[in-house]
């Protein structure tokens, strides 16, 4: 049959409008495999080596995929396969509704086929609803990072996981089998990672928030890291992290110093610094005590020139332990935000040696050189390159493929570390050379010898201490930062009372409507009900939005995320949903009254700042 070329031309139209990258990949393909074909009275089909991938009439042929799907609440349906659209548009007609369907995902393995599709079938419907989500012709290797990337951009849908479900289809299963149940199995990765980026433990937050209240003296007192920004373009660094292998090629680095910036993780510091190599900057961002080990006992002369480049969610004591000098490095939290003195902001995920890594490509560096970046035991089951005295070891231990070995043996720490690298580096610009002697294989990184990638990169001296140093000269913050702070932490405190009160007056509610929210109900009566119970939420979320979603959010996000996902399961009963508003309000009003303790004493620590 003919293709429809007034079709085309209005799905790539819109195919170009929201989809630029898709829209040019497929300017480069021919429908070669496939044949479109039309037998009488019927909609076009394809013919796959001399069978049709559509079987008889089109309705009764969805109807059919659909009838042994009983799962209810499928809000995100998530099709495997998108053939020629038929089964997506049948479902948006004639299931979405009973489904309670509020988004769609469509993966589809093969660019041809999805040139078919665009030749025969309008799509503009499809391509141009915001919550139809394309993801087509996207490698296996590559389609966890484009996930990762898609559920960072789309919330509302990831709050959703909890409804989303697989739409096995037929004729894509016969010839993508393995591609879609690995991309299952890469969605589902995703998405815990996803939730995991949020935090999944309120206390572990919490202490996060009150250091960092606890820090604002080391905040306001020293340089951000926004101060080096794009100041090492094209410049090489080497990030050196702990793993076992750390020991067969550090000795490299020892003439290293004025020629790459040094980024050490700060498990690695003593070590490094133990066996004559000095870098330029240490990372840490762990909330334990012990981390203070990393950094005490250094005289201020062997340290004089060498940064802690750390998160000011330490405790306040690993700073007072370091005879160092400081560079303030906030992540992408709220609460940092919240206290508007800019010292610069970096997405950084899960461990110091992510940070290190985050550090290096904010100040433009380029390659980006991985040492001891293992993930993986070493050959005799060891963990690090040195003694450390916490670990960040998971529990469950399995294999994943090696950078000098077929497969290592890995836990799920260290897994999630790799797999939050994954993501960094699949955005990342620049090149990225893993010269780890073993260790787990990242994604995206280009695995060398060390010493041949010294030679090439690193063989001339351009003094990174010098650059660090002049550009940190710029800085003068300190009182007028405190002085802002001390403002806004008065109006915070007072915000915060409200938000108790507010809590105080929902959970009232819940209690008050109970009994009766338990039997049978008018809709007017439960419109009247739900007000009551969901009017202090949308206070706190209204009027107080600032200082909740910047100063309390970060704390309460766990359980927040934990509340939206588990409503959203229970959309047939609104009832049982305004009963859970309870939990909510007693977790918000309790994290409020801690963090309202820690503004109290931060205050009071502004204030001898100040001299008040």
């Amino acid at each position: 049959m003919q293709t429809n070329p007034d079709v085309y031309a209005k799905n790539l139209a819109a195919l170009q409008a929201r989809y630029p990258d898709l829209a040019l990949m497929l300017s480069l393909v021919k429908i070669e495999k496939y044949q479109l074909a039309q037998q009488p009275g019927c909609l076009p089909n394809v013919l796959i080596n001399g069978a049709f991938y559509y079987i008889g009439n089109m309705v009764k042929f969805c109807d059919e995929q659909f009838k042994g799907f009983n799962l209810q609440n499928v809000k995100v349906p998530v099709f495997l396969g998108l053939g020629l659209g038929y089964e997506v548009m049948f479902w948006l007609q004639f299931k979405a509704k009973e489904n309670q369907t509020q988004a769609v995902i469509i993966i589809e393995k093969d660019l041809e086929m999805f040139q078919c599709a665009m030749n025969v079938t309008d799509l503009t419907t499809l391509i141009n609803n915001p919550k139809v989500h394309f993801i087509v012709g996207v490698p296996l290797g590559q389609l966890y990072t484009t996930l990762r990337t898609f559920y960072q951009k789309n919330m509302q849908e990831l709050l959703m996981c909890g409804a989303t479900h697989p739409v096995f289809l037929y004729p894509a299963m016969k010839i993508g089998k393995e591609y879609y149940l690995q991309a299952m199995q890469i969605l589902f990765e995703a998405i815990y990672h996803s939730i995991q980026n949020f935090g999944n433990c309120p206390e572990d937050s919490l202490i996060g928030l009150e250091n960092m209240l606890d820090n604002v003296s080391e905040i306001a007192n020293n340089p951000g890291i926004n101060l080096l920004y794009d100041k090492f373009k094209g410049r090489p660094a080497v990030i050196v992290a702990t793993g076992p292998s750390l020991k067969k090629n550090m000795h490299l680095l020892k003439d290293l110093y004025d020629k790459a910036l040094i980024i050490s993780v700060d498990a690695s510091f003593k070590f490094l610094m133990a066996n004559g190599i000095k870098p330029h900057m240490v990372t840490s961002l762990e909330r334990e005590h012990e981390v203070e080990l990393f950094f005490d006992g250094f005289e201020t002369e062997e340290v004089k020139d060498v940064y802690m480049t750390a998160c000011p969610v330490l405790f306040n004591h690993v700073y007072e332990s370091y005879a160092g000098p400081q560079i303030i490095v906030y992540r992408n939290f709220d609460h940092f935000k919240w206290l508007e003195i800019d010292r610069g902001i970096l997405d950084i995920k899960l461990s110091s040696s992510n940070m290190a890594f985050k550090v290096a490509e904010a100040l433009g560096c380029d390659p980006i050189i991985l040492v001891g970046q293992d993930l993986a035991y070493g050959d005799d089951g060891e963990t690090h390159a040195t003694e450390v005295p916490f670990s960040s070891e998971g529990e469950g231990v399995f294999y994943v493929k090696g950078n000098c070995a077929e497969k290592v043996k890995t836990n799920t720490g260290w897994y999630n570390f790799l797999k939050a690298y994954e993501v960094d580096i699949a955005q990342h610009k620049g090149r990225v050379i893993n010269c780890t002697e073993g260790g787990a294989y990242i994604p995206g990184t280009h695995i060398a010898n060390l010493a041949e990638t010294l030679e090439k990169y690193a063989f001339e001296e351009w003094r990174p201490l010098d650059i660090i140093k002049d550009n940190l000269a710029q800085f003068n913050g300190v009182a007028s930062d405190i002085e802002k702070l001390k403002g806004i932490v008065e109006k915070t405190e007072a915000d915060v009372r409200e938000i108790i009160n507010l809590c105080i007056k929902g959970a009232g509610a819940c209690k008050t409507h109970e009994e009766e929210l338990k039997g049978e109900l008018t809709p007017e009566r439960l419109a009247e009900i739900r007000q009551e119970i969901i009017g202090p939420r949308l206070e706190i979320q209204g009027k107080y939005v600032n200082t909740f979603q910047k100063f309390l959010m970060h704390v309460c996000q766990s359980a927040h995320l934990a509340f939206e996902m588990q409503t959203v399961m229970m959309h047939t009963e609104p009832a049982k949903i305004l009963l859970q508003f309870i939990s909510w309000y007693a977790f918000v009003g309790d994290i409020s009254e801690i963090c309202l303790q820690s503004l109290e004493k931060a205050k009071g620590k502004l204030y001898a700042a100040v001299g008040v």
